[in-house]
């Protein structure tokens, strides 16, 4: 299932806000999921990105662009401009595999017959 990741509101509301959402790998530092877009209030991550009962770190850093900072963007100049950052860390939940949930079936299905059978 995707995986859908949303923030109130922008911190700039006079000029475009540039927002950068990356996640990392809490374990490793690796980086598992990074987006770039312009004036948005969520992300979602396809589901499959993201291990069930791992550790992540999530990163969203707003950034005010300016009409000339705009400009330099696009020729691909470097410009620095002031920002924001918010991050948090947090697990996904553990889902059992489906051998697990397999051999729970098969279980209770002799535990029932097994009681029947003494009736």
């Amino acid at each position: 299932a995707d995986f859908e990741f949303t923030w109130n509101a922008l911190p700039f509301a006079d000029e475009e806000t540039q927002v950068l959402f990356t996640l990392l790998d809490a374990g490793t530092g690796d980086p598992v999921y990074a987006a770039q877009v312009t004036g948005a209030t969520a992300e979602v991550v396809a589901g499959g990105t993201l291990e069930p009962g791992r550790a992540y770190f999530a990163s969203i850093e707003f950034r005010r662009t300016r009409p000339s900072e705009r400009t330099r963007l696009a020729t691909g100049e470097e410009t620095t401009s002031a920002g924001t950052v918010t991050a948090i860390e947090f697990r996904t939940a553990a889902v059992p595999e489906p051998f697990s949930l397999l051999a729970l079936s098969v279980l209770a299905a002799g535990l029932a017959g097994w009681r029947r059978g003494r009736r």
